[in-house]
């Protein structure tokens, strides 16, 4: 993955990935391919966050109702 230089005496760099990078860096796959943003990233770690919308396909079946995601 590409390195961002901060600017100089500004915040450091944020450098957006392309799906195709995300999944060379994951094993993961749509539609299991929960990512929305990688903060970190080395050769033996990711962590990455991804915010469910109330219409993700998972939250329909259970209790149609009430739409939670088990943790």
């Amino acid at each position: 993955m590409a390195q961002c230089v901060p600017c100089k005496g500004g915040p450091p760099c944020v450098r957006l990935l392309i799906m195709s990078e995300i999944e060379q860096l994951i094993p993961h796959r749509a539609p299991f391919l929960f990512v929305d943003r990688i903060a970190a990233a080395d050769e033996g770690h990711i962590t990455a966050a991804h915010v469910f919308g109330g219409g993700a396909f998972f939250l329909r079946g259970s209790s149609p109702r009430i739409r939670w995601c088990r943790g």
